[in-house]
C-alpha cells in the first residue's frame, strides 16, 4: 500500500536517497534505462550494453538457440573472472518460466543441462515436496489417510492466497472419495470402480514397494518418479510441480539430515519433518541471499 510510505515519511521524516537511476551491478551499460523503457513501451534506437537478437519461429530451434546463447553468456562471465556472477533469463509469464526451466533441465539435441534457479510461486512445489517426502518414509497401508490429507493440502494451498475454485473442488472430491473408501471397507463392500480414489490408492500401494538406497538424491528422484509414472493424474501433477524445485540443492544441511536419518533408522523415518523444517529455514533465510548463477524469472 503506497500510503504506508507516506505514513512512514510523516512519522519519521527520513532522509530520502533516489537510487532509481543507479546501476552498480552493470556499470557502464544502459540496462536499467532499457528496463524502464520496457515498462513504458517507449524505446530509443540503441542502449549501451544491450543487444537484440531474434529467435526462430519454430519452438525447438528457438529453444536450442536459447540454450546455446546461455552457454555463451555464462562462459563470458566465467572467463571475465566475475565473482558471484548472476545471469537473468527474463520471460513474460509464469507458464514460460516453467517451460524454459524444463528446457534448461533437459535441453534438446542431447545438449548439456544448465543448472539454474527458476523463480516461481513456491506453494505448489513445497506442498508437492511433502508428498514425495512422505513416500520416502515407506508408510504403511493404514497411513493412506495421511497421504490423502497431504494431497488435499496440495490442492488447497497450491494457489497461495488465491486458490482456484477447481483446486478446492478437487480437494473436496478427494476427501469425499476417501470417506467413501473407508465406509466401503467397514461395510466390507467393494468401492465403485469410478471413484477417483482408486487410482490414488493404486499409486500409493505401488510406491510403498519402493526400495531406497540411503542416497537422498537418488531416493528423492525415485519417489518423485513413482508419482510421475503412475495412472493417477493428480499425482502426476504433483510430480511435475516438484520438478520445479531442487529440494536437495537447498544446501548440504538437508542432505546431511536425510542421510543421518537413514543411518540412525535404516530408513527415512523422519523425511517429512526434515523436509518441512528445511523449507521453514529457507523461508527465513532467502531474503538476505543474493541470486547467483543462472536465474529464470
Amino acid at each position: 500500500d503506497p500510503k504506508r510510505l507516506d505514513d512512514f515519511r510523516g512519522e519519521f521524516s527520513p532522509t530520502e536517497v533516489d537510487l532509481s537511476t543507479d546501476n552498480h551491478r552493470s556499470s557502464g551499460t544502459e540496462i536499467a534505462k532499457f528496463g524502464n523503457d520496457v515498462l513504458k513501451g517507449v524505446f530509443q534506437q540503441t542502449y549501451a550494453g544491450v543487444e537484440f537478437e531474434v529467435f526462430e519461429a519454430f519452438s525447438n530451434l528457438a529453444m536450442s538457440k536459447l540454450v546455446t546463447t546461455i552457454y555463451g553468456a555464462r562462459q563470458r562471465l566465467i572467463h571475465a573472472g566475475v565473482k558471484d556472477w548472476s545471469l537473468a533469463i527474463l520471460v513474460p509469464t509464469k507458464k514460460m518460466t516453467r517451460l524454459v526451466s524444463d528446457i534448461l533441465r533437459e535441453p534438446p539435441g542431447g545438449m548439456a543441462a544448465i543448472r539454474h534457479t527458476p523463480v516461481i510461486d513456491m506453494e505448489a512445489a513445497i506442498l508437492g515436496s511433502e508428498v514425495v517426502a512422505f513416500l520416502m518414509q515407506c508408510p504403511g497401508f493404514h497411513q493412506f489417510e495421511d497421504f490423502v490429507e497431504l494431497v488435499c493440502n496440495y490442492y488447497q494451498g497450491k494457489g497461495g492466497n488465491e486458490p482456484t475454485k477447481s483446486a478446492l473442488e478437487m480437494a473436496a472430491r478427494l476427501h469425499k472419495a476417501h470417506q467413501e473408501l473407508k465406509d466401503s471397507l467397514r461395510a466390507q463392500k467393494p468401492l465403485r470402480k469410478t471413484s477417483i480414489i482408486n487410482a490414488t490408492l493404486a499409486a500409493y500401494e505401488s510406491a510403498r514397494g519402493l526400495v531406497f538406497t540411503g542416497n537422498p538424491d537418488t531416493d528423492w528422484q525415485l519417489a518423485r518418479s513413482a508419482l510421475a509414472g503412475c495412472a493417477c493424474s493428480r499425482l502426476n501433477e504433483i510430480a511435475t510441480e516438484v520438478r520445479n524445485i531442487r529440494i536437495l540443492e537447498r544446501g548440504t544441511e538437508l542432505r546431511h539430515a536425510l542421510s543421518e536419518d537413514w543411518r540412525q533408522n535404516g530408513s527415512y523415518r523422519n523425511s517429512l519433518k526434515i523436509t518441512r523444517q528445511a523449507f521453514v529455514r529457507e523461508h527465513f533465510s532467502i531474503g538476505g541471499k543474493p541470486e547467483r548463477g543462472v536465474v529464470v524469472m
